[in-house]
């Protein structure tokens, strides 16, 4: 269900003439089913049009040798991306996502009509190439075309009052017929091939199409001043967390409204309030995420912290150091209100540790201790016997002369979000837990000596220290970044190579 959530609505097949016969968001009249952008498909009445009149090239020879094969190819292919974009309106796609690998891999598919946007805006292109001035009887018709299009311009702006909270249908007939009268006119003053006046009439052309795109999709790219974005000294600093239906609610209740653009709660507050990810603009942390594609562990520690019972979650948030939650009150200055807690901190110390050997076991034990609390949660944590990064020792499932917190000294500081460096004295050997996300790059060093570093607590960092005085570093390099550079460069020097090849032949 989640999946085909964004199936294409049926009736906005119209949005290729009238985008905006059900309203827009911007306006605050959007009364459509579903979101708008996601079912959006107009690229223009012009447009359109050209690319509809390459339907008569479906049967015969086109301006070129392969325009019939061409645009049999991209009507087809168009057919059947907008099958697909239904999505559960037909049965069609359901039965794809059950049976045929990579289906399944993908949701919302309304976003198969981005490769339709493409196929139509080509068609209107290769319409364009056959576009002609018309013959006698073709100019009869467009004629009246145009007076059709001028009376039906007229009646739905007299009819617009009278629409009450569907007025937006009126409207877009009467822009429509403004976009059509401008495209009729320009077909009867078409001058033939080749003549002086034809890139002045192609000028023209170019401007009515960008005035109607123009002031279809005004408002589409809002504007905010650059000082919105400047780092500020925000509070807490430390790690917040927001629960999933304030974050929900915050999104698409008070700023991003899918119908209605204009935000409730003005955007200064959004930028105090430091939704997902903006606290990166200030260097504070959120233990939220709004990037597309997260670490699985991550969110399902997330998902199950929403449904976990009070005490269990609290102790968990309390290792994830998460030093306050931003709860959504509408009345409050702002519309937030901080709840601060008083948790661990990044960087904590355990004397014992239960080493497991699947992710099964590790999620298993990390939500027991957390309902048990006491000393099973206080005292010990969980960990993957194999090792995270680093040399290839399993993790050692008792240590010599545990040291309990109390009686051992951290110190820590980040200077950026890739290293870590930690001060420790301690008078016996345990775990130090470090409550950043286990993801493939970390690599640990103590005394300037690389050192396993394992999975604790299903998603974060820890490795083992003995008695005395250490400094442990934890520094961040993205896998795989030269391989990646290498391919950048290589697909950089070959489009190079092709430009200047086919700018040689030109010259030739």
């Amino acid at each position: 269900e989640l999946a085909l959530t964004y199936s294409f609505w049926p009736w906005r097949f119209l949005g290729l003439l009238w985008p905006n016969l059900f309203g827009s968001p911007v306006t605050g009249d959007y009364w459509g089913y579903a979101t708008y952008w996601e079912d959006a498909l107009y690229i223009g009445l012009l447009p359109f049009f050209l690319a509809l009149s390459t339907l008569r090239w479906v049967r015969r020879r086109g301006p070129t040798p392969w325009a019939t094969s061409a645009v049999r190819w991209a009507w087809a292919t168009w057919a059947l991306i907008a099958l697909l974009a239904l999505g559960k309106h037909t049965p069609v796609y359901p039965w794809l996502y059950a049976h045929v690998p990579t289906f399944d891999w993908f949701q919302a598919p309304a976003r198969w009509h981005l490769i339709g946007t493409v196929l139509l805006a080509l068609l209107a292109g290769l319409g364009a190439e056959g576009w002609r001035p018309p013959s006698p009887r073709a100019a009869y018709w467009l004629r009246l075309g145009i007076a059709a299009a001028a009376g039906v311009t007229v009646m739905a702006k007299l009819a617009t009052p009278l629409a009450g909270d569907r007025a937006s249908i009126a409207r877009a007939v009467a822009w429509s017929g403004v976009w059509a009268m401008g495209a009729g006119v320009l077909a009867l003053r078409q001058p033939a091939p080749r003549t002086r006046s034809r890139a002045l009439w192609a000028g023209a052309v170019l401007a009515w199409v960008a005035l109607d795109l123009g002031l279809t999709h005004a408002g589409w790219t809002p504007t905010i001043e650059a000082a919105w974005y400047r780092a500020q000294n925000v509070q807490p600093s430390g790690r917040v967390f927001f629960p999933a239906q304030d974050e929900y609610d915050f999104k698409f209740k008070d700023y991003f409204r899918l119908k209605d653009l204009r935000p409730a709660r003005p955007w200064s507050d959004l930028r105090l309030l430091g939704l997902p990810n903006l606290r990166l603009l200030d260097g504070a942390r959120t233990l939220n995420n709004f990037d597309p594609m997260r670490p699985g562990s991550f969110e399902r520690l997330l998902t199950a912290l929403d449904q976990a019972p009070p005490g269990a979650r609290e102790r968990v948030l309390d290792r994830l150091a998460v030093v306050a939650e931003i709860r959504r009150v509408p009345s409050a200055p702002g519309g937030f209100r901080v709840v601060p807690r008083q948790p661990q901190g990044l960087v904590q110390w355990y004397p014992k540790a239960d080493v497991v050997t699947d992710e099964a076991a590790a999620w298993q034990a990390l939500w027991h201790r957390a309902s048990l609390g006491g000393p099973a949660w206080d005292e010990r944590i969980t960990v993957l016997a194999e090792p995270f990064s680093g040399p290839s020792y399993p993790a050692p499932t008792e240590l010599p002369n545990p040291a309990a917190s109390e009686h051992v000294a951290l110190t820590w500081d980040m200077p950026t979000p890739t290293y870590l460096r930690i001060h420790v004295q301690t008078p016996g050997a345990g775990w130090l837990l470090v409550a950043q996300q286990a993801y493939p790059g970390w690599q640990a060093q103590i005394d300037g000596r690389a050192t396993p570093l394992y999975r604790a607590e299903y998603a974060l960092l820890a490795l083992p220290l003995t008695a005395g005085e250490h400094i442990v570093t934890l520094t961040y390099h993205a896998p795989g970044w030269p391989l990646t550079a290498a391919l950048a460069l290589l697909t950089l020097g070959a489009t190079t190579a092709v430009l200047l090849g086919s700018r040689v032949r030109e010259d030739e």
